[in-house]
Parts: structure tokens; sequence; C-alpha cells
């Protein structure tokens, strides 16, 4: 079995012929798997170098070229070495503060631009912030609660080209329509390639926490963690950059964000392989405690 973050990194767990899952060992293997992918957190981060990463494998198949204005509130995390390059994604909350995955592990003194399309030419519209503050949950440990929030300063202006995404309520669930999400980030469109400089985005089908278990047990199996949420289609789907955005349509027709990219599949274009984000509507109180909300 192989399983992979949207951040990088893969690891190879093998299984002998006639062992079998049964309650009891799908909880372990999934507290082994949740330790493993921890460890090679732990590690990344811990090199002296704080800047020796790698782009992010994330993979938008199918993705189309997104214009500016059609996702404000899309953030490129940057990080300087000869130049700034970008690593994570993430999404405006409000003025000062920013989403993103906890395994990005961003540091103050980056980075968070908004305003881009483009990578390598960005227009005048574009707003780039340094990070002040980096604030991930208190209980964040490899798969389980991969999320943080980022103060910036000088704050956003809000415009036509930059604005917040809306947090759904607590308990909120997405729209099951075809196409009900969106995704977007500066992953590739193939596995082998290597990070866009073009924003892309693709829109997929919300899958339920069951549905999604089903269509992962054939290649990774552990119990799917309460606080994360399932989104793809059956022509295949992969994350964009880590931390980067998953909005959907509501019941009440307003549109929201449900989702921050966490994890999915390492292989391109195969069928039935949901990509898998942190449930935002699980972590309201935490993100409203940082940004100060009610």
């Amino acid at each position: 079995m192989v399983f992979c973050l949207a951040s990088g990194g893969c690891l190879n767990i093998f299984l002998s012929d006639d062992f079998s899952f049964t309650p009891i060992t799908m909880l372990r293997f999934g507290l082994l798997v949740i330790l493993l992918v921890s460890a090679q957190a732990a590690v990344r981060v811990s090199r002296k170098d704080h800047h020796n990463r790698k782009f992010t494998n994330g993979k938008i198949v199918g993705g189309r070229p997104a214009t500016l204005g059609q996702f404000p509130y899309q953030v490129s995390l940057q990080y300087y070495s000869g130049g700034w390059i970008h690593y994570c994604g993430g999404t405006i909350l409000d003025e000062n503060h920013v989403l993103t995955a906890g395994q990005c592990h961003p540091v103050p003194g980056e980075l968070a631009v908004a305003g881009i399309t483009d990578l390598l030419s960005p227009g005048f519209e574009v707003q780039a912030r340094t990070i002040t503050r980096v604030v991930p949950h208190p209980e964040y440990f490899g798969l389980v609660n991969d999320v943080a929030v980022l103060t910036v300063n000088p704050p956003f202006v809000f415009n036509e080209f930059v604005g917040p995404a809306e947090l759904p309520l607590d308990g909120q669930q997405p729209s099951t329509g075809p196409g009900a999400c969106t995704a977007s980030g500066w992953g590739a469109r193939t596995w082998t390639g290597g990070i866009n400089i073009d924003l892309l985005y693709v829109d997929i089908d919300f899958i339920d926490d069951d549905t999604c278990m089903e269509m992962w047990a054939q290649d990774f199996v552990t119990l799917l963690p309460e606080q994360n949420i399932c989104a793809g289609v059956e022509e295949g789907w992969h994350t964009g950059d880590s931390g980067g955005p998953l909005m959907c349509d509501a019941d009440d027709g307003g549109r929201y964000l449900f989702g921050s990219t966490s994890w999915g599949p390492q292989e391109c274009g195969i069928p039935e392989r949901p990509a898998v984000w942190a449930e935002v509507p699980y972590f309201n109180d935490f993100i409203l405690d940082q940004i100060g909300g009610a």
C-alpha cells in the first residue's frame, strides 16, 4: 500500500499475504500510519535549512486556468531562496488572516500572496503580505487536525481581485449535486509534471465519508478521521497545493469554504480515488478564536 501527503513524500507499507483487517487491526494500522507520517513531517521541519523544501506534488487533473478575480480568496505561500518560491496554498479568511495546512509549516517572514494567477508574471493586482504569526491547530498530528491560521501584515485590501472566503456554519454540509465543489491551486496537470505556474481549478463532487472509505479501501485502509472531508470525480482528481481551498455549494444557496487540502492519491488518473481535505466547519471554533470572531 502506498500513502502520500499533498505536500510531498510517500510511504510504502508492505503487508503479508495472510494479513487480514478486523476493526482492531484497522485502528492499529491507522494509528501506525499517522505516527509514520508525523515522524516524516518532523524530520522535514527539523532540517537546519528550513527552506530546503520541494515543491508541493499536488495535481489537478483536467484543471482549467483561472482568470484574475475568479478566486479572490486564493493565496500562494512563498519562501525566499534566491527568489520567492511557491510551496503551498491558502485561503483568505479576513484582512489579516489566512487558513492553510499544518503540514505546510510556514514561518514568520515568508509571504502570503493574493491577487495572482501566473506565478512568474504577477500583475498590478497582486498583494504580497508578510506572515507575522503562525498558529497550527493545538492538536495537529500527522493527518489529524491538519490546519493552521496565519496572521499577515499589512492587511489585505479587498477589491475585485482579493477578498475572503465565507465560512460555513457548524454542521453545515456541501450540496450533493454534481460538480458542487471547486478546488483550485498551482498543482500540475499530470503526476510526472512539476508545479504549474498558472492557477488551475476543477469542479468536483462531494463524497460522503462512508463512500470515501470504500473508494480508498483497495489502496489504503484506515479510519477516516471525523475532521476530514472527501471530494473527487471518477476520471481521477488529485489535490492542488496543500492548504488550498475547497469551495462548495450548500443547500441554502450559498458557497462556502468547506475544505483545506490535506492529502490525496499517489497515482494520477486512476478512477475512484478521492482527495481528502481538512473539514473546515469542524475547525470553526479554532479558526474564529484566531481571527477574533464571535
